[in-house]
């Protein structure tokens, strides 16, 4: 039996600091594990929407935070590209914390405060090329009851230790 698929949220540690202030080497995480960096996009998003609701069927993510915060929703698609039951997972992600999805998760994000972050990717995302390496989930994710975006406010945890 595999290892479940889920998202690895981690700090990204500062590489050089000084009187000036902080190098956080955030594409090296990814050049370091995939060989190759092929998009960079800075998305903004505004409290309480929410982004994805979808997967990549090849694709390699990589969403760093750079202010805000959101609840990562994730669950893992089977070969024939339906959602596993069971594996549904919910995680917190805080500015300065990088959130890694690998290809063949579902996922999407609930923004809980206005949020930048740098969305990277193994391939590259020209104009036009979307329905190419991604797989949209129209409905997805459930409602889950606990104050999600869908039954009220949900409010962000402090950054775990």
């Amino acid at each position: 039996m595999s290892e479940p698929r889920t998202e690895t949220v981690v700090a990204v540690p500062v590489a050089f600091s000084d009187d000036r202030g902080d190098i956080l080497n955030v594409t090296q995480w990814c050049t370091d594990r995939f060989g190759v960096v092929g998009h960079v996009a800075v998305i903004t998003s505004r409290k309480g929407s929410r982004r994805a609701s979808h997967w990549h069927p090849e694709d390699h993510q990589i969403m760093y935070l750079v202010s805000g915060g959101y609840r990562a929703i994730s669950q893992e698609v089977d070969e024939h590209g339906h959602l596993v039951p069971g594996t549904l997972r919910y995680q917190f992600v805080h500015a300065g914390e990088a959130a890694y999805c690998p290809p063949g998760l579902a996922h999407a994000y609930e923004f809980l405060v206005d949020s930048v972050f740098l969305n990277i990717t193994v391939d590259a995302r020209e104009e036009g090329r979307f329905e190419e390496h991604t797989v949209r989930l129209a409905g997805w994710p459930p409602p889950d009851g606990h104050g999600d975006l869908d039954t009220g406010p949900l409010l962000l945890p402090e950054r775990r230790a």
